[in-house]
């Protein structure tokens, strides 16, 4: 027999602590050539551009493209947040169809902590269709239906396509706002220096953005507008559309290509650098997800949501004796349980303004064996229009 004593036990769980934040760690998919420790078809996580030099072997020299990419990722993202990369076969002739490709053969593979996917090819092969490279047109249904897999798995996906250059010609761009929905897609069309440099020093494509769009991703919060003048300009010295300063472009076309539906870089009379227009998605103007920050804030509560119920399931549900429904009190902890999780993930972290859970008592869980649950969330409103009237006044009058 021990000597007595008390004995005091520690248990945790009390605190209702989360996991770190994974919404920003993103995978880039980009065209190039294999160095002898990065080869095709194959996930790489890095940390920093260093560890791409250092690691992989990705130089501006070898690999200028996806050099230009990392670079401006983590101009952003900073030094630390999760890159995962894959380079495509083919080359500097890689395209859209080896992405799909590649999709293909990775899905498998993706880290369920991914929730951007960068993808930038390095041939967005010249033919147009209404000013915009084919190939990209008719990737936007492929990639939306791998993000929805993965939605469909609880592992919320949004996807940035490379828009490549744009026939600057064009007087009626492709609407990307029409009636199909394409919520986890969108497009990208501007560029930077270093992807200016990638096309005219070493002849390749010109590609879009796409690091730099994945990089302020990866450091905002889910609600978060892309846009967004608060968090500063995007570190550029020049933005490019085509081989145009952004400045030279006329206000009519940046306009057109904002309405339907387009990403790229621009700038504030009165604001030195450059930010980004929107967070436009590839759906409807009339659509509740026709934005990345809608669709990364509902993807996300949907996720929260599942992991708060899961331990219910095949679980015992208490029924009144008197009605044999649900009983009072196991709605309101399946309620309090579903708020109580979103408010701590969510509401705390301003990425909603509030949300309600609700569980019909009436339901016959007897003869159903299911318990259907709604949640309602109340997101943030967006400033993207301030009107603002300025006038003289004459104290005297």
């Amino acid at each position: 027999m021990p000597l007595p004593n008390v004995n005091v036990s520690v248990i945790g769980g009390g605190l209702g602590q989360v996991e770190p934040n994974q919404d920003g760690v993103a995978w880039l998919i980009v065209g190039g050539v294999s160095t002898p420790s990065w080869n095709e078809n194959k996930i790489n996580l890095i940390t920093s551009l260093q560890e791409a030099e250092d690691v992989l072997g990705i130089t501006k020299t070898n690999n200028p493209l996806a050099f230009a990419h990392i670079y401006d990722f983590y101009t952003l993202a900073g030094s630390g947040a999760k890159l995962y990369l894959t380079l495509l076969p083919d080359g500097w002739a890689s395209n859209y169809t080896d992405v799909g490709n590649t999709l293909n053969l990775l899905k498998n593979q993706v880290p369920e902590s991914v929730r951007l996917i960068g993808i930038s090819p390095a041939d967005g092969q010249n033919t147009f269709t209404q000013g915009i490279r084919q190939s990209v047109i008719g990737f936007i249904a492929t990639a939306n239906i791998f993000a929805s897999e993965r939605c469909a798995q609880y592992k919320p996906t949004s996807v940035i396509l490379d828009g490549f250059s744009i026939d600057m010609s064009e007087s009626n761009y492709r609407n990307l706002k029409g009636a199909s929905e394409m919520k986890y897609v969108s497009v990208v069309l501007s560029h930077t220096p270093s992807l200016i440099d990638n096309n005219v020093e070493h002849g390749h494509d010109l590609n879009a953005c796409v690091g730099l769009v994945l990089g302020r991703l990866a450091k905002i919060p889910v609600q978060r507008n892309l846009g967004r003048v608060k968090d500063g300009d995007l570190l550029q010295t020049n933005a490019y559309l085509n081989t145009d300063l952004i400045e030279t472009v006329p206000d009519s076309k940046l306009q057109e290509l904002h309405e339907k539906g387009y990403i790229f870089m621009r700038k504030h009379v009165g604001l030195p650098g450059y930010y980004f227009n929107d967070d436009t998605t590839c759906t409807p103007a009339t659509s509740d997800f026709n934005s990345i920050a809608r669709v990364r804030v509902i993807e996300k509560a949907r996720r929260i949501v599942r992991s708060t119920l899961l331990p219910y399931l095949l679980d015992e549900v208490e029924i009144d004796p008197e009605t044999g429904r649900l009983s009072a009190s196991f709605v309101k902890e399946m309620q309090a349980v579903v708020e109580n999780a979103l408010d701590l993930q969510m509401t705390t972290n301003n990425e909603i303004i509030s949300n309600r859970c609700v569980i019909d008592p009436k339901q016959n869980v007897l003869a159903t064996n299911k318990i259907d649950v709604v949640v309602k969330i109340i997101p943030f409103g967006y400033a993207k229009q301030i009107e603002v009237t300025v006038s003289f006044e004459n104290p005297a009058s």
